[in-house]
């Protein structure tokens, strides 16, 4: 039921950590729908469109800065939670995927989402292609969050070198 994905996604940043475009720090640092606070997980899009949605979080007219990044990805072991087909197998509910996963993070509980994702991590799942749960996302919106990852695999396109190295890159 784990499938490879080739191809490219897209991931809006916040300038100032566009330097670690790569990391899934960020993602660590606060949590997020697939992850607790302190576990890694890159969440990207399969279209630019949604990759701006998910980094407003929904909020039309309200864009802050942000730096837009194109990824090439080529990963096996990707579980595509889209499929009712998949979930059965995996004994995973859409209610569980589109939990109000924030509200878990500042009590402390388990989110189902979390435990979506640590599951499948320990079945040996790289990442899961879900729908965007953003407000306002188009109905066909589609994440891919990296729960495990090589950089030799997943690679943000820089061609020109135009994102910073480091933090203090925005100073110059």
């Amino acid at each position: 039921m784990l499938q490879s994905f080739k191809g490219s996604a897209f991931r809006a940043h916040n300038p100032k950590w566009a330097f670690q475009p790569e990391s899934g720090e960020g993602a660590a640092s606060t949590g997020g729908r697939f992850n607790p606070p302190g576990t890694s997980a890159l969440y990207l899009s399969l279209g630019y469109e949604s990759a701006i949605i998910e980094a407003q979080q929904g909020f039309p007219g309200k864009f802050q800065p942000l730096t837009i990044c194109s990824y090439s990805v080529e990963l096996d072991n990707i579980a595509d939670l889209r499929d009712p087909t998949v979930r059965d197998h995996f004994q995973i509910s859409e209610q569980a995927m589109a939990c109000g996963w924030a509200m878990y993070a500042v009590s402390g509980d388990k989110a189902p989402s979390w435990a979506i994702a640590e599951a499948l991590r320990s079945k040996g799942a790289c990442g899961i292609l879900v729908p965007s749960y953003a407000n306002n996302a188009k109905a066909n919106a589609t994440n891919l969050v990296l729960l495990q990852w090589d950089q030799a695999s997943v690679k943000a396109i820089d061609d020109d070198n135009r994102l910073p190295i480091n933090q203090d890159s925005w100073l110059v």
